[in-house]
């Protein structure tokens, strides 16, 4: 699991369909998250597994983004996780205005 975070792609395209899977792996250390997210890679089905595991991956993003810095925004573009800096409730950006294409409140 990862601690520290710095601008860039953590879930690259080539994962397709098992992205959402590699994303847990990556972000979570609850067993029954990690347990579910490999089944789900493996191809295993079940009547509702997909939606479960997206559900996961909702959570596992939301508790990735009330723990990195402020001045950073975890999301997915096009089929792949990013975290990327943001201007949005930033102090020194008070208008969500910082003029960076790079930054994910603009460019995403």
């Amino acid at each position: 699991m990862h601690t520290e975070y710095e601008p860039g792609c953590y879930v690259d395209g080539h994962w397709g369909w098992r992205a959402v899977s590699r994303f847990i792996e990556l972000f979570s250390d609850d067993p029954s998250e990690l347990r579910l997210a490999h089944a789900y890679s493996r191809g295993w089905t079940c009547a509702n597994l997909p939606e479960v595991v997206y559900d996961i991956a909702d959570d596992v993003l939301n508790r990735l983004n009330e723990s990195i810095p402020p001045s950073l925004v975890a999301h997915w573009y096009d089929g792949e996780l990013y975290i990327s800096p943001t201007c949005a409730n930033h102090p020194n950006f008070p208008n969500n205005n910082c003029h960076d294409d790079m930054c994910a409140a603009h460019a995403y």
